[in-house]
């Protein structure tokens, strides 16, 4: 009986700071390399890792080439079983992304990603060969990505000054300074360590005095990303920190791009 070949893996993308996320959902699919010239375009000992955005032309020309699928569960894990045509040669990568973590508003869009060709080494199983490949979306590409899906996300850790404990679930509150009203960007609660994570789309801080019918940014002529600034409360409701909403006009804070980092260190009953 011919062992078959298993591939097995795991798919994130780079957010600030070394920090990542675990891509659910994410389809990935194994090929053969395509052929130039009769030959493939990189012998056994060469590998191609110079990821892109496939278009609809180079996807197509790919199908005939298929030799498995499969869709990563929630922690970013796939298995795919490659056909029994397989002949132990290269084999290239691709991924089809139709959402990111914690998008809050569906998006009917599909971005086809080439990840790279290689020469997988295989591990005699049991009942099968073993590859195992995982792949970081580096933070550049990561965060354009997101932004196709108007996924914007602020990612914070808190400091405890003096006179205050701990960071650990406190109340986060991020707003973007407008014109007339200024925008609840989103509430969350920090975990054990001070760090928080706000995710919302560009309709959050679009919004003007004639919304939901016109979500559009006070004047036109604003700034491409939200002006955020922060409040900080306990768990009793006690306002432990509070920005004035200046800040957002500032050269650190507006405009912010769609993943954005911040520090603050709380200093007790006071507005800054």
């Amino acid at each position: 009986m011919t062992m078959g070949y298993l591939i097995t893996g795991n798919l994130s993308g780079s957010l600030p700071r070394s920090f990542f996320e675990f891509l659910g959902n994410v389809t990935v699919r194994m090929y053969l390399p395509e052929k130039e010239n009769g030959d493939t375009k990189r012998n056994d000992n060469e590998t191609q890792d110079d990821m892109v955005v496939l278009d609809e032309k180079e996807i197509a020309l790919k199908k005939k080439l298929l030799l498995g699928e499969g869709i990563t569960d929630a922690d970013g894990y796939y298995s795919i079983m490659l056909a029994d045509s397989y002949n132990r040669g290269p084999i290239s990568i691709c991924v089809e992304v139709t959402e990111v973590p914690y998008q809050k508003q569906k998006k009917d869009k599909s971005i086809h990603c080439f990840l790279k060709t290689l020469q997988p080494f295989w591990r005699k199983q049991s009942e099968y060969h073993h590859f195992s490949f995982n792949y970081r979306f580096a933070y550049e590409f990561w965060s354009g990505l997101r932004a196709q899906f108007d996924a914007w996300m602020i990612f914070g850790h808190i400091k405890p000054a003096m006179g205050v404990s701990k960071a650990e679930g406190l109340t986060v509150t991020a707003y973007d300074v407008d014109w007339i009203t200024d925008d609840l960007l989103g509430t969350t609660r920090t975990d054990a360590s001070g760090y928080f994570r706000i995710d919302y789309t560009s309709t959050d801080f679009k919004k003007t005095f004639l919304s939901p019918l016109v979500n559009v940014e006070t004047p036109l002529t604003a700034l491409q990303g939200p002006g955020v600034y922060f409040k900080i409360t306990s768990d009793k409701g006690e306002i432990l920190y509070a920005e004035h909403s200046a800040i957002g006009k500032t050269a650190e804070r507006k405009n912010v791009p769609h993943c954005f980092y911040v520090e603050l260190t709380m200093v007790p009953k006071r507005s800054i």
